[in-house]
């Protein structure tokens, strides 16, 4: 009987929905004016196919279209929202607002046990499941402090599917089965925690693996929507929001390969180390040779979400920096350095880097023993690989976290940080045999950034004295830093806001609510008020532009800056006003060359890193709260 009732619920939303396009679509054709099409380079073009093949597919006309300039334009903006939207006449009255389905509220989960209980159906999830009941408590925690500060009952509670495809026995990577014996955990531990945040802040999860549950899952509802020109309304998705990893997408696209489109704006990338507009855009890539296996994957910049705040083009979605104990005393103190890094390869070269910080105090390590330790010095008091608790007392025995310059940007240092140890973080030198290194592994990815230490983000936002730079060359420096850490005091553990329990919960919520791929910019969040326009120096990025101001690139307000009274209100003369296409397409843009102006023809080539031109560009910054990289100072203020 409930099911049947529900049936029925769902068949009147959908007749409501249907009704109320057609009714607001009428009202628009009765009488409207069409606005200016500035900063909608597409909307001429989408136009004048729209006025030839409207009726080649019914979908339209159940949105509400006839035929008309005004019904098409004003499904352009309001439904694909490639068009600014159709301003009504003052005499005609507002058309009925969109009928609203009951929602359910979230609330925050305080019991892991229906958690526990997907995460028993496979055996592949055991590590990502010992990590969170390491940390429940901590996250009930957060829960409670972001309780107290944010009420999140108004917002509506999520249906989101998690398709893992890491873990994937057709990825090959036998990541989950390699997880215990010192395989690569990155990844592991960021998708702990965005299946923690999200159970915990109340929203309904789904986790997947295979292509089969896929398959099963998201295929009965794709076949039954018959058309796959028209976006899906929001009674016709069986899911929210949907956060898959590369890998991942490749096994949606054999999955879904004719319907994929009609998903692709619910999806969020899990993407460790970033993904730039010009890799992302098929089309720039291939003109440009941007070529990368992992790149031209055609989504919305911000759909990319990063372990660190790499680039402000891709959205920070971070992790929690695990903590055993929550306070580390000067007592917790041995006079002993720990090295980063757990396979045998990694120690290949640094022997007198390593022999110096000996010379001052022991060294231990945590080096998988399976394959043999040709490259650990004898010195070395070797662990073996160790459980996480294990591994953590560790880390706060330690006064000196060493890094070796590789693996790059990993959680771990962070974790000696938050532990009362000083990372040795290796400057990478350009040019140099470690400069050479990273650019090789980085070539790969689909991304320009080029590294200027192991860890950017603990060089860059953490700094002296929980990270001391060092060349791994100039042994007689690496030795001197050394000793300035073994006699001097111990250092306070700290923990940037941002990579606490409370930190990513505040964050995945605020992002949960207000990220929108499907629907139109509204520059409602983060805030217009924020906004800081600047002029950048000649052939320099938006990121340094905006850096050097001390503040941060934020590209949602590209689109309301990519006009041309924008230059006007910069009192920039401009002789020529171009939107340049095809080949003539740039990451640059809006930029001013002289007196010739530019603004983007192409929304997903808004970038705050591109600077491939020998222009100045025109840059959308923001300021932000130190620890919340990810918030503005006004974002709460409502």
């Amino acid at each position: 009987m409930k099911q049947r009732v529900e049936e029925l619920e769902k068949k009147v939303q959908i007749l409501e929905s249907e009704l109320h396009y057609k009714v607001v679509a009428k009202a628009a054709i009765s009488k409207c004016t069409i606005p200016s099409f500035e900063g909608y380079s597409s909307c001429q073009g989408k136009l004048e196919w729209m006025r030839a093949k409207w009726n080649s597919d019914s979908c339209y006309a159940e949105w509400g279209v006839d035929g008309s300039d005004c019904s098409i334009i004003h499904y352009l903006s309001e439904v694909e929202h490639w068009c600014p939207k159709v301003q009504l006449n003052s005499s005609l009255s507002s058309p009925p607002p969109m009928p609203q389905k009951k929602f359910d509220q979230l609330f925050f989960q305080n019991d892991f046990s229906a958690l526990y209980a997907k995460l028993n159906s496979n055996s592949y999830f055991d590590w990502i499941k010992g990590r969170i009941t390491r940390m429940e408590k901590s996250w009930l925690d957060g829960a409670k402090k972001l309780s107290s500060k944010l009420d999140i009952s108004m917002w509506k509670k999520k249906k989101i599917l998690l398709h893992l495809g890491l873990l994937s026995d057709d990825s090959g990577w036998k990541i989950a089965k390699n997880a215990f014996s010192g395989g690569p955990l990155g990844e592991m531990v960021q998708w702990a925690d965005i299946i923690s945040s999200l159970f915990v802040l109340g929203h309904d999860i789904t986790l997947t693996i295979s292509k089969e549950d896929l398959s099963n899952i998201v295929m009965p509802n794709l076949r039954s929507i018959k058309s796959s020109n028209c976006p899906l309304r929001n009674d016709q998705k069986l899911f929210d929001v949907i956060f898959t990893d590369i890998y991942g997408l490749k096994m949606f696209k054999k999955v879904t390969p004719d319907k994929f489109h009609l998903i692709q704006c619910n999806i969020r990338v899990v993407d460790s180390f970033g993904t730039e507009p010009e890799y992302n855009n098929p089309g720039y890539a291939v003109r440009h040779g941007k070529n990368s296996e992992w790149g031209k994957l055609d989504f919305m910049p911000k759909q990319f979400n990063t372990m660190f705040p790499h680039t402000p083009d891709n959205t920070f979605l971070g992790f929690v920096i695990e903590q055993i104990n929550n306070v580390t005393s000067e007592n917790d103190k041995q006079s002993i350095a720990l090295v980063y890094g757990k396979k045998d390869e990694f120690w290949q070269g640094r022997s007198e880097y390593l022999n110096a910080i000996h010379e001052v105090l022991p060294i231990h390590g945590t080096v998988d023993e399976k394959e043999g330790l040709h490259h650990v010095p004898p010195f070395v008091e070797n662990h073996g690989v160790l459980p996480g608790e294990d591994l953590h007392k560790l880390l706060h025995a330690a006064k000196i976290f060493v890094g070796m310059g590789f693996p790059y940007e990993g959680p771990a240092p962070l974790e000696a940080i938050a532990s009362g140890a000083v990372f040795l973080n290796p400057v990478i030198v350009k040019d140099s045999p470690l400069y050479k290194k990273a650019n090789e592994f980085y070539m790969k990815k689909p991304t320009t950034r080029r590294l200027s230490s192991q860890h950017p983000y603990a060089e860059t936002y953490i700094g002296h004295p929980h990270v001391r730079m060092v060349h791994m060359h100039d042994i007689d420096a690496v030795k001197e830093i050394a000793k300035e850490i073994l006699d001097g005091p111990s250092v306070t553990p700290y923990m940037p806001e941002e990579f606490t329990n409370f930190g990513m919960l505040e964050r995945v919520a605020y992002l949960l609510e207000k990220q929108d791929f499907c629907s139109e910019p509204t520059f409602d969040w983060p805030p217009l008020s924020s906004l800081q326009v600047l002029v950048s120096e000649k052939e320099s990025s938006c990121v340094d532009a905006c850096t050097k101001q001390g503040l941060i690139c934020e590209p949602n307000f590209f689109p309301y800056i990519n006009k041309k009274s924008i230059f006007q209100e910069l009192n920039i003369k401009c002789d020529t006003h171009s939107v340049p296409s095809g080949d003539d397409e740039q990451t640059d843009y809006p930029s001013v060359d002289g007196k010739k102006c530019y603004m983007q023809n192409n929304n997903k080539l808004f970038s705050c890193a591109g600077q491939h031109t020998n222009t100045h560009r025109i840059c959308p910054c923001r300021d932000y709260i130190k620890g919340r990289v990810a918030f503005c100072k006004n974002c709460f203020v409502t």
